[in-house]
This record gives structure tokens, sequence and C-alpha cells, in this order.
């Protein structure tokens, strides 16, 4: 260990040499040059600690390692006296804080705020002399304050409301507020010692200001024990401010770098499962001309569907997720799963309600047409719809349905995303505008034909898909 620290404060080893066996000899014989020869300026106790923890003798060297540092220590405490000898009392007060966090940066290194605020506040009280205190943090959207790190007593949870109370003024102003006697300054707020029998006095408050400029939150001593607070107090709880502020600024940004690679990698994860959400290839359904529309948004999306078409029985089924796309992907594949098993020969509402009771939080639209017989039924989703010669047949709107059909109905199953289409400027399109649009241009051309109108008619009438996926599936009895 010694050899390491003469290493590391002149940046060679006492002894060296390019033979081995001469180096061993050298290192046997010699005694090791004085750390001084190579760091003059080096402070004698400090060079002291050094020199004897090479020493040739071994009586004369530390006895273990333990004897090191406890020498390295006391150097370390009389260097702090003599730099706070020659500060003023706030930056003597400062570098003790800093020694302070700087010996329990272990603790900080859980990105956990709670124990280096705790710190903050428990020095702030000690050298200001205040009987009590608390740290408030600043709600982001709404400006409330929350005490977060009480000191000096049992103190239940506050509460602020924004521009309440001495710290809510502060976090408002954002100026220092010193108070001598607390009970004639009309912003204190008395129900606080109503609560917990304490009386209050004198009260110093200081904002907890980001390098940004942002007030993130207050920092509240009371009560000094012998007489008010000083500006001394006053310049002292400001840079405490600052270095709580810098405390919760650091975590709320590790906080935001940690959610942006969380949802960076639920992306990658649900693009890569996108294709176990859809058909490999549209099939070939007999007696029935079918297509789909994807129209995409600049959003990560999922949605599901399936198709069946065997003989003279053709199945529609979509489902989309009502959370967040990273929560959802497992619930939606195990719903298509079982969707998609009973599709070819379920009814629609026991294909809902299947999906249903998996519990899997996704909406479900379902549709089977045999024959002349649609049946139609869906969970958390509009219900799908049946337009005949160029308009929207009258059925409900969601839960389930029956229906006789003839030749050249069409079928449409749409994506919730049908009804959040939006205009770039102006009033959203609604929801039957769009479909009935579509009945009109599905009656006088092949279905994929009047899907490529539908979207060329929206982008040139400035119509966007807003944040969610447009899809819609049509199928035509022959």
């Amino acid at each position: 260990m010694g050899v390491l620290l003469y290493e590391m404060f002149t940046g060679r080893v006492p002894i060296d040499d390019d033979n081995t066996a001469r180096l061993v000899r050298r290192i046997v014989r010699e005694a090791p040059p004085s750390v001084r020869t190579l760091r003059p300026d080096m402070p004698p106790d400090l060079a002291d600690i050094l020199d004897r923890s090479i020493a040739k003798d071994p009586e004369a060297r530390f006895a273990d390692a333990s004897a090191l540092a406890d020498a390295i220590v006391a150097f370390e405490g009389q260097v702090l006296d003599r730099v706070l000898a020659e500060v003023s009392v706030t930056r003597a007060k400062m570098v003790k804080l800093m020694v302070i966090l700087e010996a329990n940066k272990s603790l900080a290194a859980t990105l956990d705020t709670t124990e280096t605020l705790r710190i903050i506040l428990k020095t702030a009280t000690s050298e200001t002399a205040a009987e009590r205190g608390t740290i408030f943090l600043k709600d982001p959207e709404t400006g409330e304050l929350m005490s977060q790190i009480l000191e000096g007593g049992a103190i239940s949870p506050i509460r602020l409301a924004p521009g309440r109370g001495i710290a809510g003024s502060v976090a408002a102003g954002g100026d220092i507020v010193n108070v001598s006697d607390a009970y004639n300054d009309r912003r204190f707020d008395s129900g606080t010692d109503a609560g917990s029998g304490f009386h209050t006095v004198s009260i110093l408050a200081a904002p907890m200001r980001t390098p940004a400029g942002e007030i993130v939150g207050v920092v509240e001593i009371l009560n000094k024990r012998h007489g008010t607070f000083t500006k001394e107090d006053e310049e002292f709880l400001a840079e405490v401010g600052t270095h709580a502020a810098l405390a919760v600024a650091g975590v709320r940004q590790h906080q935001a770098e940690v959610e942006r690679a969380r949802r960076e990698g639920a992306a990658r994860a649900i693009r890569g499962a996108s294709a176990l959400l859809v058909p490999h290839a549209w099939p070939d359904m007999p007696g029935f001309e079918s297509a789909p529309l994807r129209w995409r948004s600049g959003e990560l999306n999922l949605i599901a569907f399936a198709v069946d078409g065997t003989g003279e029985r053709l199945g529609f089924l979509t489902l989309e997720p009502v959370g967040e796309p990273e929560d959802s992907l497992g619930g939606l594949l195990l719903a298509l799963d079982a969707g998609r098993r009973l599709l070819r020969s379920g009814t629609a509402g026991e294909i809902v309600a299947a999906i249903a009771a998996l519990d899997s939080g996704c909406t479900a639209s379902v549709a089977c047409w045999s024959g002349e017989r649609l049946s139609l039924a869906s969970s958390g989703a509009p219900l799908p719809v049946l337009l005949r010669e160029g308009h929207l047949v009258p059925l409900p709107a969601e839960g389930s349905a029956e229906a006789t059909t003839r030749a050249g109905d069409v079928l449409a199953v749409a994506s919730g995303g049908l009804a959040k289409l939006r205009a770039i400027a102006g009033p959203s399109p609604a929801r039957e505008t769009s479909l009935e649009r579509f009945a009109r241009l599905a009656s006088g051309q092949p279905l994929s034909s009047a899907f490529a109108r539908l979207v060329a008619d929206w982008k040139r009438e400035g119509v966007s898909t807003g944040d969610r996926d447009v899809l819609l599936l049509a199928a035509r009895r022959g």
C-alpha cells in the first residue's frame, strides 16, 4: 500500500529496474528515496506518512492498514481545519457539508435522493442551530409542495397548495424568506402547529433552484435556538438549497433516462413482435372479395387482427390494447391466440366472451359471416358495420348484432384509429363520415381501389392519423 501511495503522488515507484534480479537486490539493500526528493511541494505531514509507509525497517512502518488509514484521516482533519480557518463562516459550513456528502457518496450512488436530502437537511439544521427543518419538493405539474424530509421531531407529512404558507411563497417567488415572528406574518400557516403541537417562532426558508433556474422545492428551518437567523444563515441556506436542487435534478434526469431507455427497449421488442400480430399473407376467401387497409401513424401502435375464410364462411377479428403498448404485448398475444382458434367455428359472441374472460386488457371486434347470416360482436370497441348500396345498414353501435345479408353487401371492421382521425386544420372528421365515404366508394369499384382512393382523399384534405394507426378490414359478399 505504501508503494501504491508513493506512485500515486510521484508518478513512479520507489525503486525500479529493468532487470528483475537486480531489482530484487536493490529492493533488499537500498533505502527508497524520500518522497520529498520528487515532490518538494508536498506537505511535510503527508510526506512523513508516505516515507513511513515504505520504511526499510518493518518496526518503523505502520503496524497495519488501519494504522495507515488513521494517519491519513488525521492529516485530512488538519488540512480541513486550516481551510475552515481561512474561509468565511458560510463557506466553512459548506465545506463541512460537502465533506459529509463525500463521505456518504455511496448512499447517493443508489440514485435515491432520500438519504442525500436527509444529510443535507440535518447539516443545515445543525449548522444554523435550528430546532427543526423540512425539505419540500414541488410537484412539476400542480405546483403543490409536499414535505419529503423532516428533521428535529416527529411531524406529520405537510402538503401545501401553490403559494400557501411561507414555503409556498418561497416556491412561487424564488426569494429567501427570514421571519423572526411567524405568527405576525400573514403568509404563515398556523395549521401545521395546531396539528403537531410544535410552536413556531422564527422561520428561514430558501428555494431549491437548479442551474437551469427551475425551483424544484424549498428548504425550511424553524426556531433558531439562540436569537434569530442571521445573514450568514441566509447565505448558508441558499447554498444548501442549491445542493439539494442538484440532488433532485440529478435523480430526475436519471429517471428520465431510464424511462427513455425502457421505452426504446420496449419499442424494439414491439417492432420485433409485430409480425406475430397479423396474418403472414392475406388469404383467399371463396365467395368473398376482401382486402385490408393499414394506414400507419408516426407513433408506436399495437393492433392485432386475424382473418379466416373457409368455404362459405368468413371471420374477422381485430384486437387493440387499452393501456400502453409496452405493457400490453403479452395480453394481446394471449387474446389473439384464443381468438384465432375460435374464429373458424365459433360465433362472434363466443369469441368476444372468450377474449374478455382472459382479462387481457384488449378491446375486441369480431365478425363471422356464413352464407346469408352475419354475426357481429365487440367488447370495448365499436361494432363492425354492414354497408349496402353505398349506405350504412342501421345496427347497434356496440355489443352484438345479427343481420341477414344480400349479394353485394360489404362488411367493414375498423380499429379505434378511425375515430381518432384528425384534420391538420379544422375539426376532426367523424367516424360515420369516413365509413359513409368508404361505403360510397366501395359501391362502384373494387375494395382495394376504394381504400386507395379513401386514403388519397384524406391526404388531399389534410387529414392525419394522429397518434393511432387506422386499420380497416373489408369483405364483399359475392
